[in-house]
């Protein structure tokens, strides 16, 4: 039989988008965590980062489902049945807000055709940290997210970014860290202004804020494997 305290505590039927710490466990909202523990099925976005996260928690679950890029279209469905089965269904990528440069849209886009209720429960995010510490002028900026891996693309797209006064937010992976500086160099000159900013909100958090050139004579031929996300100053400093 079902207590009046188990009613009152279950999650409507939806899709919950949970916010989850980019790299301090103490970022996770209360909210946040509630919805970890309550959700009758909970999706991480890689099994060894989604576990891992829920343990630095405290949430002990041995459940999780898994969507990623590789299977996102495949889980559309059966997340889709599982809410109109009546159940809650929470989903967190590996790091930061789902969906802001991670997988999901395309489950948010079909959940949206479909009229199904999705609920996002905001968090830590590299954006909103990006803008925060950057130093410059951010009352006015463009998300370039993550640039075209080939060079001959990402050089193209680096030549459209030039031509805007505002700054510009670039993320990428840790090991892209040097091609990514090398290609801003080439593109904005050696004396454009940039911040780098790794391992937000950990201990060892690292803001540096100088040319591309002295940037690239700092961090540049060291083998990098922090985090990080960049913006390039604006013109409208």
């Amino acid at each position: 039989m079902v207590s009046e305290a188990q009613v009152l505590n279950k999650l409507k039927s939806g899709l919950y988008l949970v916010s989850v710490p980019m790299g301090n466990p103490e970022d996770i909202t209360l909210r946040g965590l509630r919805i970890l523990k309550k959700a009758d099925v909970v999706y991480g976005e890689e099994r060894k980062a989604a576990y891992r996260l829920i343990r630095s928690l405290g949430i002990k679950r041995s459940d999780l489902e898994f969507l990623n890029e590789h299977n996102e279209e495949q889980k559309v469905e059966e997340i889709k049945k599982a809410v109109i089965d009546g159940k809650s269904v929470a989903y967190f990528s590996d790091a930061g807000a789902p969906v802001f440069s991670d997988p999901g849209l395309k489950l948010v886009k079909a959940f949206r055709e479909w009229n199904l209720p999705v609920t996002f429960i905001p968090g830590a995010s590299s954006l909103m940290s990006g803008i925060a510490l950057s130093g410059f002028n951010m009352n006015e900026f463009y998300f370039a997210g993550f640039l075209p891996r080939k060079n001959e693309e990402r050089k193209k797209k680096l030549e459209e970014l030039k031509k805007l006064k505002v700054p510009i937010f670039i993320m990428e992976t840790p090991y892209r860290l040097q091609q990514l500086l090398k290609a801003i160099k080439n593109t904005f000159g050696k004396d454009k202004r940039i911040s780098i900013l790794f391992n937000l909100t950990c201990q060892d958090e690292e803001v540096i804020i100088d040319t591309v050139g002295n940037i690239l004579k700092i961090v540049g031929e060291e083998k990098n494997r922090k985090p990080f996300v960049l913006v390039i100053e604006g013109r409208n400093v």
